[in-house]
């Protein structure tokens, strides 16, 4: 990791995130690990440090470390599992929610994102996609979800 973590500042120059995807329940038992994240967190080499985790078991020791700045995780409303076992622990950290249309299963949604805006204060919602169409749609969906709160989502 630290080859990796070296290699990507050479290249980059600045890592505003240092993000280890796909960590289960072990990996945030990992002593060494957790220490090796506060030590490059300590460094001021990276701007936040995060982790991405898809059981709630690997979400809530994640929240109990107090290591990570931001937790990624999937996060919709046919899929909730997740964003109960983030709860109120996870105040400190930003949420990161992926996922966010059930891989497109919500997409005929009149408003796919009204459970991020009311289950979240704050969150990023990553959502991906292969076509520019669905983005677009994406998009709209979102921007209509959040237009109530758009005020207090500035600068967020």
């Amino acid at each position: 990791m630290e080859s990796s973590l070296e290699r990507s500042a050479d290249l980059l120059g600045r890592i505003d995130l240092l993000q280890l995807h796909k960590c289960g329940l072990d990996d945030m038992r990992d002593d060494a690990l957790l220490a090796w994240f506060a030590s490059v967190r300590a460094t001021g080499r990276v701007g936040a440090i995060g982790v991405s985790v898809s059981t709630p078991e690997a979400l809530q020791a994640a929240v109990g470390t107090g290591v990570f700045d931001t937790i990624q995780f999937p996060a919709n409303e046919t899929a909730t599992h997740l964003s109960n076992a983030f709860g109120q622990r996870g105040a400190d950290c930003l949420p990161l929610l992926n996922r966010p249309m059930a891989s497109g299963a919500l997409a005929p949604s009149p408003d796919p994102f009204r459970f991020h805006a009311a289950t979240f204060p704050r969150a990023v919602v990553l959502t991906g996609t292969t076509h520019a169409t669905h983005l677009a749609r994406n998009k709209a969906h979102f921007d209509e979800a959040t237009a109530p709160w758009a005020g207090q989502l500035q600068g967020r």
